[in-house]
């Protein structure tokens, strides 16, 4: 007699189910398979999306990043720092923009995915 297999998780759908499960979200509608249905809203109820720092607005990090990097810029250029350390700063502010707008995205899906999973 085999043993059951292990409840699927979000980390093992394939990236095509879940962009699907996503988009389908996006549309009002829930996955077709309960399993899957089942690993999406355990991965948007997931208490990481819950807290403190998700709770800010999703155009908060970037925001903040492009001031920074703006910043940044300005206060190297006013004392006269050496360009490879503007360079560098910038970099790290665009680093910054680009992880707020994942997190922005990512906190987005799961809110769609809570909104059309019940719970299982």
């Amino acid at each position: 007699m085999t043993a059951p297999a292990a409840p699927l998780t979000w980390a093992d759908l394939p990236t095509a189910t879940r962009v699907e499960v996503v988009r389908l979200a996006g549309r009002g509608e829930a996955h077709p398979d309960p399993a899957v249905r089942r690993a999406a809203h355990e991965w948007a109820t997931m208490p990481s999306w819950s807290s403190r720092a998700n709770r800010l607005p999703g155009w908060t990090l970037p925001a903040a990043a492009a001031v920074l990097g703006v910043l940044l810029v300005v206060v190297g250029l006013a004392v006269d720092a050496p360009w490879p350390m503007i360079v560098v700063l910038v970099a790290a502010a665009v680093v910054a923009l680009v992880l707020g707008l994942l997190g922005a995205n990512a906190r987005s899906s799961a809110a769609a995915v809570r909104a059309v999973t019940d719970r299982p």
